[in-house]
This record gives structure tokens, sequence and C-alpha cells, in this order.
């Protein structure tokens, strides 16, 4: 047999899904006309029970924590884009806030991000050197291209080249060694991505992929300067045999 408390709770749920758009209605209602109150009471209990609310939570994500993680996985694949517009809105708006506080972070603990970095670098090296290479053989060509449009804009250089136009050889054509990528640093092999008339610019016709070392050797001089070079050279070593070569 119910108690009169049971059946009160029974005639006012009865009553609910009788009537639910009328309460829907009236509580719409009552919010609009005193949201202010309400939002106030709700902080006021937060700060109340916070302690409270937080172990509720933390106890909640621990037996919940798969079929959380499944649902916001869910999310994401549905919302992917407007996630991704959202954080975009939220970078430019911010960038500049976000920027101070991570160079005040930055500052404030340099030595320990320090730290953190070599251990981790330290525990991983194989697997960062690994990942880092196949990186640059799927992406060598937009890294020259990438690198070619900063230089030209801190230059004021002409820049019209898109990737198509970034061709690299197996060997250098200037100097006939085999153009790969040095292990963390430039070396002499090292593709590079020449201006052949330097004023002109990274413009499409201008430019080529040599080693590092024949760039150097190269950089800026004109096609004059380069043709005098090259005579001297010949002049000073008239006698070098194909040996030597």
């Amino acid at each position: 047999m119910l108690t009169d408390k049971e059946k009160k709770a029974a005639k006012a749920k009865e009553y609910r899904e009788a009537n639910k758009e009328k309460v829907a209605d009236k509580k719409r209602e009552y919010y609009e006309a005193n949201k202010e109150e309400i939002a106030a009471k709700k902080k006021e209990y937060r700060e109340a029970n916070k302690e409270k609310i937080a172990a509720k939570k933390k106890k909640y994500r621990e037996a919940n924590k798969e079929e959380i993680a499944a649902k916001k996985k869910e999310y994401r694949e549905a919302n992917k884009e407007k996630i991704a517009a959202k954080a975009k809105e939220y970078f430019e708006a911010n960038k500049e806030e976000k920027a101070a506080h991570k160079k005040e972070y930055y500052e404030a603990n340099k030595e320990e991000i320090a730290a953190k970095r070599k251990e981790y670098y330290e525990a991983n090296k194989e697997e960062i050197a690994a990942k880092a290479k196949e990186y640059y053989e799927a992406n060598k060509e937009k890294m020259l291209l990438t690198s070619a449009k900063k230089r030209a804009k801190k230059s004021g250089l002409p820049f019209d080249i898109t990737l198509k136009d970034i061709v690299i050889p197996d060997v250098c054509p200037a100097l006939g060694i085999r153009l790969e990528r040095g292990q963390g640093k430039v070396q002499a092999g090292s593709p590079s991505l020449d201006k052949i008339v330097p004023h002109k610019g990274y413009v499409k016709g201008n430019i080529q992929v040599i080693s590092h070392k024949a760039n150097a050797m190269k950089l800026d001089a004109s096609a004059k300067e380069l043709y005098n070079f090259a005579q001297w050279i010949l002049t000073v070593y008239p006698q070098i045999s194909e040996k030597e070569l």
C-alpha cells in the first residue's frame, strides 16, 4: 500500500505527463521572471558547496569515464567543423592575451620547461628522429616553399611560385653531391632553394634546388661575378686533374 507521500508523487508525475507542454511553459515563464534571482542562488550554492560539487563530479567521471570519452569523441566527430570554427574565432579574439600569457608562463618556468623538453627528447630521440624524417620526406617541397616565402616577405622580394614549381633532384646540379637532409641540422648536401638571379626573387623560372653548400658558395653573387669567380678558379688551379675532381 502506498504512503501519502508516494501517492502525491505518483499524482504529480501523472499530472506532468498529461500536461508537459503546460508545465514547460510555466517553468519557462517562471525562469524568465526570476532568472537573476535563480542565477544568484545557484552561484551562492556553488560557492558554499564547491568541494562537495567537485567531489560528486569527480566520482561521476570516474564511474563513467569510458562513456564520457565515447560521447565526447562522437560529439567531436559530428561537429568538427563547428568546433574548428569556434576555436579559430576564439584564437583570433584572444591571440594577444594568449601570447602574453604564454610568454609570461615561459619566463617564469623556462628552466623547468627546458629540463622537461630535454628529458622527453632523451627518452624519445629515436622516435622523434624517425617522425621528423618521415615528415620531411612527405613535405620537403612544402618546407622549402614555406621558408622561401618567409625570406621573400622579410627581404621584400617578389614571390609567385607554388609547390609545383619546386623539383628536388637526387644530386646537386652544381656540385654533383647527393641531396639529403641533415640529422637535426643543415649539412652540405641539404636541399636549398636558390634564386638564379638574386634580385628577381622567388618567381617562376628563377628558382632551382641545389645543395646548401652550392647555395652558400653562390650566395647573392651576380652572373658576372660568378663567371669571374669561375675564371679565377681556372687560373689558380690550372693543373687540377679529373682524379682530384
